[in-house]
């Protein structure tokens, strides 16, 4: 059984990595090589992206520090994950609001620029 899930995974994989490249060939939106210089590449910066990877990093470390409490005070593995009305609506508009950003950055990225 493991091994036929390997091959789904693996086959999806590679059925999504090909229709990748030639849509994205027919789109003519693939990368040209030629243009890439490896000479001319800076491998650290020290910018946002490093600011936020740090966020990120203990923002994660938070949540597992959190689920490890919690975990430490659930003596059985019936009830994963128990949330109250409040929260569940509290998730919903910060969906909607991912897709609003989504949305806007789109319309942004190819109507705007």
């Amino acid at each position: 059984m493991d091994l036929f899930i390997l091959f789904l995974l693996l086959s999806a994989l590679v059925a999504t990595s090909i229709t990748l490249h030639y849509s994205f060939d027919f789109l003519g939106i693939l990368p040209n090589p030629a243009q890439v210089t490896i000479q001319n590449q800076e491998f650290f910066q020290l910018n946002y992206t490093f600011y936020l990877n740090i966020g990120f990093l203990l923002g994660t470390a938070f949540l597992l520090w959190l689920g490890y409490l919690k975990y430490k005070d659930m003596h059985y593995m019936k009830e994963m994950a128990p949330k109250s009305k409040s929260f569940e609506k509290i998730l919903k508009y910060i969906s909607y609001l991912c897709y609003l950003w989504l949305v806007v950055r789109v319309f942004i990225k190819f109507f705007v620029l």
